[in-house]
């Protein structure tokens, strides 16, 4: 009888055991704490933080704000209306709260009004970000011109940071042009001191349908340049940059709405102590994101024929050796 029952309480607990490790085996258990520091993610925001940037498939055009698992920072897009993905949020801070912590800090919020696009990323001083990891990259060093080696952390920092030297050298020190070389400009109206380039705006979705025009002029003494931007015949832009890797002008136009901008942006910069060459085109920007670009033309300026024939006979231009060009 004693045996009987020692084998039923015997079963009784195997039973219990049993309930109890299917129990824990059918259950969603989360080891995720509420409790715990915020550089741990659950996994459901590490899957929708890793997700790509994606505009869906309809056509229509609503800012959002998406997590960049590559910058580490939540950026804002435009959004179609329909498709996409999770990694789709209404506001930067709904973004921050939800997929700050996948990289270990607070992401960073780019802020429509302060974009780093805006800078001459050749001049910044390099920036190894908060993270600690080691990765050779290659920044530009304004005060030797060359390109120089630095260990990043993997991730924030600046953009003056590339992945090769090759690539550091082609974006921040443009080849000086040589002696001799033909001064014709393309897609604008030259003489030996200015350039005029114009081209048609016209972005029917925000009302945008004027002729935007450049000036340009070379200040050789200061390796500058002096740009007047007009749209309709009214001056919105006046002011002089380094002619060395110019940063965009972004700007606001009166009369269209206020997510709207305009932003000149050169590029093909060449420079000697003479002569300059570059081109420019006109983007506009809904959110700061670019909708359209126009291409104003390519300009060249310096001693020589320009485009038609015209030639500065009052000025001559001093070489590094003391000679002349005339």
């Amino acid at each position: 009888m004693a045996t009987k029952q020692h084998q039923k309480d015997g079963t009784a607990t195997m039973f219990w055991f049993m309930v109890a490790v299917v129990g824990l085996c059918t259950a969603e258990v989360n080891f995720i704490r509420d409790d715990l520091p915020f550089e741990f993610a659950t996994r459901d925001e590490d899957s929708t933080c890793q997700q790509p940037k994606k505009v869906g498939n309809c056509k229509a055009a609503f800012p959002r704000v998406f997590f960049n698992s590559q910058t580490g920072q939540c950026e804002n897009f435009i959004y179609g209306g329909c498709g996409g993905n999770d990694n789709n949020f209404e506001t930067a801070e709904e973004c921050e709260n939800t997929c700050g912590r996948v990289r270990g800090k607070r992401a960073a919020i780019v802020k429509r009004s302060e974009e780093t696009v805006d800078q001459d990323i050749c001049t910044l001083e390099p920036d190894i970000g908060p993270c600690r990891a080691i990765f050779t990259k290659f920044y530009y060093d304004g005060e030797s011109k060359t390109c120089k080696k630095f260990q990043y952390g993997g991730c924030g920092g600046n953009k003056n940071r590339f992945e090769s030297e090759k690539d550091c050298m082609k974006k921040c020190q443009p080849l000086p042009m040589k002696k001799g070389e033909p001064l014709e400009a393309t897609g604008c109206t030259c003489t030996v001191r200015n350039c005029g380039c114009c081209a048609d705006l016209v972005v029917e979705k925000v009302g945008l349908n004027d002729t935007g025009c450049l000036n340009v002029t070379y200040d050789p003494d200061n390796l500058a340049v002096s740009i007047l931007f007009s749209l309709d015949g009214k001056i919105l832009v006046n002011q002089s940059l380094s002619v060395r890797n110019p940063p965009p002008v972004c700007f606001g136009v009166p009369f269209l709405h206020d997510y709207v901008s305009l932003c000149l942006k050169f590029y093909d910069m060449n420079y000697s102590v003479a002569k300059m060459s570059g081109c420019a085109k006109v983007q506009v920007k809904l959110y700061h994101v670019v909708s359209e670009e126009f291409d104003l033309g390519c300009f060249k300026l310096g001693p020589g024929k320009g485009q038609h024939g015209e030639e500065d006979p009052h000025r001559k231009y001093m070489l590094k050796d003391n000679k002349t060009w005339d």
